[in-house]
């Protein structure tokens, strides 16, 4: 029985061959520029798989919850493109629906194709790699303290923070969480890995309040779970939602009380009007605080006249039309939207609770998830690569259960 089990971990079948490619796109994909648009090719890989097996019949009840949730969520938007009437083309739709729908997409192809024995497979293919980059990386963070060499966004308090060669420091910050997933040791405790203390580093030095949360999360959970050795409960989950919520409050409270011009105080107040306004639906895809209502400037901007606004204008910078992904959220799909999103986030933990995963896989998987999802106030890196590839990761440890 022993050498089956090895015999499989050893065998490399076409499911992790599969799931290495993700893998590889989306963290790819996490270096924008050249590599920017490879995050969705893996969205439409991934619905590519879901699709296939569910027309041979062997989709998860997982998947299968997922994709049927999904296709509800975009039949929600298309009545929302139609009852809002805000002129929108087919193409700006799809691409905007497989942008939002993404890491659940991928969530659930990675939990289709992941058994107990990926995980270990996955470590020894990527294992030695992983922790090569991680050494590396902490050198050359080293360095940019030393101020020897410049891999830095900003400087506070005269540190300076690093984002490696990845262009946005919670983006890297997300990505080393992610590889640390992979490598962890599920049988060890966690403070007693150095890799974890590495990343721990990492993390910190990216000096964003956005990636100091997933750390803070995690070692919490970690804190409150420490005599309960594999299940984690409804009460722990709902507490670790309630520091959640205490730590966005002060942004919360800085949008809807700040004297100074915020844009994602505008895109929030903005998404809060047109909730009322479209009830219990919204404006619909590509319209409002999406990448694709950014790129191809949507007309409810100019009635709301944010061409006006600096960094949300028609002709130069809109780096701030996309930068809130629950005003997304609330803008484009209402009521009825934000229901459905809720319904997707809870079966995703629910994954999580029914795979008896043991406790450090437990911890990170609740604490990632909910991390990713609360950063968002603040950011839309949900449904950017660093978030998909956060659910690829998610996806291969909730089958993991070969190690209790």
């Amino acid at each position: 029985m022993l050498s089956k089990v090895e015999d499989d971990v050893r065998t490399i079948d076409f499911q992790v061959i599969l799931i290495l490619f993700l893998l590889v796109l989306l963290a790819l994909s996490t270096l924008n520029g050249l590599f920017s648009n490879l995050d969705e090719v893996a969205g439409i890989l991934a619905l590519v798989i879901n699709t296939l097996y569910f027309i041979v019949g062997k989709l998860k009840r997982i998947s299968l919850t997922v994709m049927l949730l999904l296709t509800t969520f975009f039949s929600a938007g298309l009545a929302s493109n139609f009852f809002s009437g805000v002129e929108r083309t087919s193409i700006e739709i799809i691409i905007d629906a497989l942008i939002i729908a993404k890491p659940f997409l991928i969530f659930s192809a990675v939990y289709q194709l992941a058994n107990s024995n990926t995980l270990v497979q996955l470590k020894r293919l990527l294992g030695s790699a992983i922790k090569i980059f991680l050494l590396i990386a902490l050198f050359f963070c080293l360095l940019n303290q030393l101020r020897i060499v410049d891999m830095s966004e900003a400087t506070n308090n005269s540190f300076r923070n690093f984002e490696f060669f990845f262009g946005f420091p919670v983006s890297f910050a997300i990505l080393v969480l992610a590889l640390f997933g992979i490598i962890m040791d599920t049988r060890k405790y966690i403070y007693k890995q150095p890799f974890f203390w590495i990343c721990t580093i990492l993390v910190v030095s990216s000096l964003k309040t956005q990636s100091l949360f997933f750390i803070t999360v995690f070692v919490l959970l970690l804190a409150l779970t420490r005599q309960k050795p594999t299940q984690i409960s409804l009460r722990t989950i709902i507490i670790i939602l309630f520091f959640s919520l205490l730590t966005a409050l002060p942004s919360i409270i800085n949008y809807f009380h700040t004297s100074f011009y915020s844009p994602r105080q505008v895109l929030m107040t903005g998404s809060i009007d047109l909730f009322r306004q479209y009830f219990p639906f919204g404006a619909g895809f590509a319209t409002f605080g999406s990448p694709m209502a950014a790129q191809n400037y949507s007309p409810i901007y100019m009635n709301l006249g944010y061409n006006t606004l600096y960094g949300m204008g028609l002709g130069g910078d809109k780096s701030f039309l996309s930068d809130n992904f629950f005003a997304e959220l609330i803008g484009q799909f209402g009521f009825i939207g934000i229901l459905i999103f809720l319904a997707l986030a809870i079966n995703v933990v629910k994954t999580f609770r029914i795979s008896q995963l043991n406790k450090n896989l437990n911890c990170y998987c609740i604490s990632m998830f909910i991390s990713l999802l609360a950063i968002n106030i603040s950011s839309s890196f949900f449904s950017s690569a660093p978030g998909a590839l956060m659910m690829c990761v998610l996806a291969i440890l909730s089958k993991s259960t070969t190690v209790k």
